[in-house]
């Protein structure tokens, strides 16, 4: 498992800060985008009601459409989530946790850590399909134009040779290059994003900055750090498109759970499933790219460092579930452990290291050190034993 090598104490408080609050963005109808090439209106994540009951809607994206494929086909009470299962939609989820913190006190170790677990990240995605941060299941049935131009360069860079490094080098500059041309253009044609458009850009714009950090050459490293300034600012608009979404959504959910009472169908508890593989690719982005943010602060020139981090599941099993039954006898049978990186630390008290999934137990190796790491699972084996 890749881990990110442990770092000084005082860098610590980076994700032991206190919790804030950012701005909300207005919901607004959304057009074309040349990363998602799909149309959908009255918000990103709207779902259409039942044809009796509804107005006619438009084209829904690939996302959506799974959902009113599966779901949408009886009539709708009063909406009532089930707080079991819709926990990660509250509006405090999406709070960030940011402060100030120092460079590092040895920035060599912190490095070369860093870029073998972000190259384990791309390999795996290369070859699996999917990684820590791009679900299995979130682009099943199409992938992004913008994630597909990324998965390509990544191959392509993986399977680079001394004689074709040049060219593959060339290809991920002109790829990235086309990614922000396409983006700027939509926004002088005030053009509007969906979630998923939000998410599938910034995670491509993600996988081509981890490729430059990962090569080493001076060229590309100055071009990934280049990119954080964008980066930073698509997580931003990525996570208030959520948090303006997450109460419409919720409120979607409630009515389909009501439709289905009775029913056995499981079609709402499918929906609730999608919902959080969406909400938790984003909040595993957002958190790889404060990591980024983080890791690289000193090697940048004046970069504050960490852009805050966000609310996220660290129970073992839930991001490899394989389908949305075995998701929800899990959700129901234990608790997901839905956490602040704030309070990390006083999980490891009640919990083993078989109960944290890898993506937690990456986070952990930064804030902790290898001993504590040791310890706790020292720990935890004497009390199971």
């Amino acid at each position: 498992m890749p881990v990110f090598p442990t770092i000084s104490a005082e860098r610590q408080t980076c994700l032991l800060g206190t919790a804030s609050t950012g701005g909300d963005l207005g919901s607004a109808l959304s057009v074309e985008s040349p990363c998602h090439e799909r149309v959908i209106g009255n918000g990103p994540l709207a779902l259409a009601a039942p044809a009796e009951l509804s107005q006619p809607q438009p084209a829904l994206n690939v996302f959506q459409h799974r959902l009113q494929s599966q779901l949408l086909a009886s009539a709708i009470s009063p909406p009532h989530a089930d707080p079991d299962l819709s926990w990660f939609l509250a509006q405090d989820s999406w709070n960030i946790e940011s402060t100030f913190i120092p460079s590092p006190a040895d920035s060599t170790f912190i490095f070369r850590g860093s870029r073998k677990a972000m190259r384990n990240w791309l390999k795996d995605w290369a070859k699996r399909g999917h990684n820590i941060f791009i679900h299995k299941n979130l682009y099943q049935s199409e992938l992004p134009s913008c994630l597909e131009d990324a998965y390509t360069a990544l191959t392509a860079y993986l399977a680079k040779t001394e004689e074709t490094e040049d060219m593959v080098l060339r290809i991920i500059e002109n790829r990235a290059a086309s990614l922000h041309q396409q983006q700027s253009l939509m926004l002088e044609g005030f053009e509007r994003l969906d979630l998923m458009s939000h998410l599938s850009r910034t995670q491509a714009l993600l996988i081509y900055t981890l490729i430059r950090l990962v090569d080493g050459s001076p060229r590309q490293r100055a071009l990934g750090e280049a990119s954080f300034s964008t980066l930073d600012q698509w997580c931003q608009e990525m996570r208030d498109a959520a948090l303006t979404e997450a109460p419409r959504l919720y409120e979607t959910l409630g009515q389909l759970r009501s439709s289905d009472v009775g029913a056995g169908s499981g079609r709402a508890e499918f929906a609730v499933w999608q919902a959080w593989i969406l909400s938790e690719s984003l909040r595993r982005t957002w958190m790889l790219v404060s990591g980024t943010f983080y890791v690289y602060h000193d090697k940048t020139n004046g970069w504050p460092g960490c852009s805050g981090f966000l609310m996220f599941t660290t129970r073992q099993g839930l991001w490899e579930a394989p389908n949305a039954w075995r998701w929800v006898q899990q959700v129901r049978e234990q608790n997901p452990l839905f956490q602040q990186s704030v309070n990390l630390p006083g999980l490891m008290e009640d919990t083993s290291p078989a109960e944290i999934d890898s993506f937690t137990n990456q986070l952990l190796s930064i804030l902790l050190s290898p001993e504590d790491m040791t310890r706790w699972a020292t720990r935890t084996a004497q009390i199971e034993g």
